[in-house]
């Protein structure tokens, strides 16, 4: 039996190791931290679980795009939590306004109109297109996951899609924003991270469709539902030991050798951990090229992300679970300036929170450099400038939901140092790349190859693969490489439903 080790047991990791069972291998995927998950973690602060990670996965509706994913991996097992009717809610600097997002599209475009007239014509064109979207990724589901006489039969729609596809990809955000006269709702329309109105397009189809939901426990309990299931199938985890290179002789990878300076041999090696960790790290750099690097010379990294997490004595379950406030002021923050301030509850997941009590965080981009510096400084300027960062979300937030403050119970900052530190991500870029009109996946533009030059039985997977990120994306990607796999091994690719065991 052929042996895959895969390095990194994060959502990609963890999907491969899964597939790669299904397929006959075997499996040993290797972890540096004591639990799987990745990115797609949270931790506990006296009671709380403060997640740092999910707050939607595609893929909640069987029959939709990418639900064959979870049910292959057992990551959402058929639940998922309730969906809102209102998403999110944006707020106008001076408090007159707010644009209330429905998941709904006919609400939703009700109020696009409430708020500017003049511009019925845009959203209605906008709104025609999330609609088409709708209708194409149910093609695409039926597509993957169909026999040939099927593919056939959808050809001619895929035909319609790609034609869609040419018309919005090389359209920006901003130019998006611009069909709009009414500035108010120019800002809260596309205020979304990124540049590619595709991409955002997608993203108002998925949530239209009710399919972009929460599992219950959050990023956590995701994590190790898929964990468990790579356990089912045999794989083997092996948590807490970290990857230090990988093992090259006469052009093919032949293992790895861990930080303990024991070494593991096999057929074939796969890296689901960070890329740049990867390349310049546990390859030393010799399998670089001009291609491999221009991704890291020319493309925009997603922010690095500060985490003002709170446990709270307080019932935010009329609130929308995301609000969005522009400031009359930017808010100084060291190096960074914020103009508008974005706050998650879930309240919705009792999971994550003490009886009455709930868990809401803020996000916001910072650069990575100047944390760097604190660091440096001493752990007292570090917690210091942390401390800052609390009280100030916190007065923030008093002033809109009055009686925030003296509600809260548990508290913690986690700064883009965190997420580098703990999961080796570089930069601190935990969403990848920033997807823009350059580089997403309509494109055609590939980040980094699944098969470096001149390394033979070596793969890679993740997000750095997929600007955009996002974890069926990614979950979706490790997938490709196992087909990949096994078409090289004369293998039939195959998977099983969740609760079978693979072969």
């Amino acid at each position: 039996m052929s042996t895959v080790i895969i390095i990194g047991a994060g959502i990609a990791g963890l999907a491969a190791g899964c597939y790669a069972r299904m397929n006959g291998y075997e499996v040993r995927i290797y972890e540096k931290q004591a639990a799987p998950g990745g990115l797609c973690t949270a931790w506990q602060r006296e009671g709380f679980v403060f997640d740092g990670c999910l707050s939607g996965v595609v893929g909640c509706v069987p029959g939709k795009e990418m639900s064959h994913l979870w049910r292959e991996l057992g990551g959402l097992s058929g639940q998922f939590l309730p969906q809102p009717e209102i998403v999110s809610a944006y707020h106008s600097a001076d408090g007159t306004q707010v644009f209330s997002f429905y998941r709904d599209l006919p609400r939703l475009e009700e109020e696009m109109e409430r708020i500017s007239p003049p511009d019925r014509a845009a959203s209605r064109e906008i709104l025609a297109a999330v609609r088409s979207l709708m209708r194409f990724t149910d093609t695409i589901e039926a597509f993957d996951t169909g026999g040939f006489a099927r593919r056939l039969r959808l050809a001619t729609r895929l035909g319609a899609y790609m034609r869609f596809v040419r018309t919005w990809e090389k359209v920006t955000l901003a130019e998006l924003g611009k069909r709009f006269r009414d500035p108010f709702l120019r800002r809260s329309f596309t205020h979304a991270r990124g540049d590619s109105a595709l991409s955002y397009l997608f993203s108002l189809a998925r949530q239209a469709q009710g399919n972009v939901g929460r599992p219950p426990g959050g990023s956590a309990a995701f994590s190790q539902a898929i964990a468990s299931r790579c356990r089912v199938l045999g794989g083997e985890l092996h948590l807490g030991q970290s990857v230090e290179s990988v093992i090259v002789e006469g052009g093919r990878a032949v293992g790895v050798r861990l930080a303990d300076g024991s070494e593991e041999n096999a057929d074939e090696v796969i890296s689901a951990a960070d890329a740049h960790g990867t390349l310049y790290g546990m390859l030393a750099g010799r399998t670089l090229d001009r291609s491999l690097e221009y991704p890291y010379k020319r493309w925009p990294l997603a922010p690095a992300l500060v985490q003002v997490s709170f446990g709270l004595r307080l019932d935010l379950s009329g609130q929308p679970p995301v609000q969005t406030w522009e400031l009359k002021e930017p808010i100084p923050l060291g190096a960074d300036c914020l103009s508008r301030l974005t706050l998650h509850h879930f309240t919705q997941d009792p999971s994550l929170a003490p009886s009455g009590r709930c868990v809401a965080v803020v996000r916001f981009a910072s650069q990575i450099r100047p944390w760097r510096t604190l660091r440096q400084e001493g752990e007292a300027s570090y917690r210091a400038a942390k401390e800052e960062i609390a009280t100030r979300m916190t007065t923030f937030l008093e002033e809109r939901l009055p009686g925030f403050r003296s509600a809260v119970e548990a508290l913690d900052v986690a700064t883009p140092l965190t997420w580098e530190q703990t999961t080796g991500c570089w930069n601190g870029a935990a969403g990848g790349w920033l997807p823009t009109t350059q580089n997403s996946s309509f494109s055609g533009a590939e980040a980094i190859p699944h098969k470096l030059p001149g390394l033979g039985a070596f793969w890679m997977t993740g997000q750095w693969l997929t600007p955009g990120g996002g974890v069926a994306a990614i979950a979706q990607d490790a997938r490709r490489v196992i087909q990949r796999l096994c078409k090289e091994d004369n293998r039939l690719f195959r998977t099983s439903e969740e609760g079978e065991r693979g072969k």
